[in-house]
């Protein structure tokens, strides 16, 4: 039954989490710039059309629908939290995870997951930046990350101004821009953000 009432994007956020077998009690941190949004836009279209609303279709719209979903079918009662921070969700689910790390916690999962907003949500949303995939389920990605105290400081995230020449050019999700740093040999650093404004430094030891 929870199946059927989730969409592609809370599928591909909740296979990526099951794959690292989490433990009961692991703090999770679901990090999505957009959510359930095209959820949003059919109840929007319900009141525009002056039709009842669905109350389960309300309950999964908000952001931390996939987390609550989650909760419910391993009967899990541990800490899990939803952030959403624009461009800089990803990096916000890290901060949360890192501070549950400092806060005593052995361990703690990011969960990053999005997809292209809706079509009418999208032109709106057009002065920040959109994820570049598109379509319906061609476009939903998701991963999930361990951390685990001790291993913690082979990652540095810092905020700050993004110099023009450090900026990286990529086309992909803000999500999987991430991934592709977190996977790779080749790289030390990613520097995401606009040049010349704000933006994050990412910066890795000997993972």
């Amino acid at each position: 039954m929870l199946r059927r009432r989730m969409d592609p994007l809370g599928r591909a956020a909740l296979e990526a989490l099951l794959a690292l077998a989490p433990q009961a009690g692991d703090p999770l941190v679901f990090a999505s710039r957009w959510g359930e949004l095209s959820r949003t836009e059919q109840l929007l279209d319900a009141l525009a059309q002056a039709e009842p609303l669905s109350p389960t279709q309300f309950g999964l719209s908000v952001h931390n629908a996939v987390g609550a979903l989650y909760s419910i079918a391993r009967a899990e009662r541990g800490n899990y939290l939803a952030v959403a921070a624009g461009a800089n969700s990803v990096e916000a689910g890290f901060i949360e995870a890192l501070g549950l790390l400092a806060d005593g916690a052995e361990r703690a999962i990011v969960v990053a997951y999005d997809g292209p907003p809706p079509p009418r949500c999208a032109a709106a949303l057009a002065a920040g930046r959109a994820e570049p995939l598109s379509g319906d389920a061609a476009g939903v990605h998701a991963f999930a990350c361990e951390l685990v105290r001790g291993n913690a400081a082979d990652l540095a995230l810092t905020a700050g101004a993004t110099p023009q020449a450090q900026a990286t050019e990529t086309a992909l999700p803000d999500a999987l821009d991430v991934l592709r740093f977190l996977v790779a040999s080749d790289a030390s650093h990613l520097v995401r953000g606009e040049p010349g404004g704000r933006g994050w430094r990412w910066e890795r030891g000997h993972v």
